[in-house]
């Protein structure tokens, strides 16, 4: 199936609230956010800053290393009907490596260092970047990469390398979400809004 440009999603979208995307697709605006939340979005622009120096710093590290394969481009929209930016592909220990870069507060990176799971979101959008690649870069493995946000600011880098693996039922899900919306600017329902955001800690 091929998906013309009015009906393309971007991934970080499918990961949002969807009755927001559908809004955001009509160019319409959306009800007025709570102030709390309004100053959380506020915080996740200067969060998104950091994220982009870090990402520039490791673009540029594994550049001199030799294992850069591409510094992040656009991925192609026409099966899946998504558009979205991949951060990087590398080379690593003969593998091929699609890198999705997040910048992670004190709180969040402790956590996840133990746990070494994901957030659901930042899975979902890595996985619909990684099938979308998969007819370029048939062997390519997604792998989420969480930088300490509060040790790249004193001038390190510290990070948790997550390998992402998932099922033909979680992207179907994911799919099911995408269908949701185009029906929806079709003139179909409007799907619920999502309840307030979590709250973020830490640096």
């Amino acid at each position: 199936m091929s998906f013309s440009r009015a009906d393309t999603i971007s991934a970080t979208d499918m990961t949002n609230c969807l009755r927001g995307v559908v809004y955001k697709k009509q160019k319409k605006e959306a009800p007025p956010l709570h102030p709390e939340l309004l100053k959380q979005f506020d915080l996740f622009r200067t969060f998104g800053e950091t994220g982009t120096a870090i990402q520039n710093r490791l673009t540029a590290f594994w550049k001199k290393k030799g294992s850069l394969v591409s510094a992040g481009d656009f991925i192609p929209s026409e099966e899946l009907g998504f558009t979205g930016r991949y951060d990087t592909i590398c080379t690593i220990g003969n593998k091929l490596v699609l890198y999705e870069i997040k910048g992670a507060s004190k709180t969040f990176f402790d956590e996840v260092r133990e746990s070494k799971q994901p957030r659901d979101y930042h899975k979902m959008q890595l996985m619909i970047y990684h099938r979308s690649m998969l007819g370029q870069y048939p062997d390519i493995e997604p792998r989420l990469l969480y930088v300490s946000r509060s040790i790249f600011r004193e001038g390190k880098l510290l990070g948790v390398e997550i390998p992402i693996h998932y099922t033909e039922d979680q992207l179907h899900t994911v799919l099911q979400r995408a269908s949701t919306v185009r029906a929806a600017l079709a003139g179909g329902e409007l799907p619920p809004a999502d309840p307030a955001i979590e709250e973020y800690h830490g640096n």
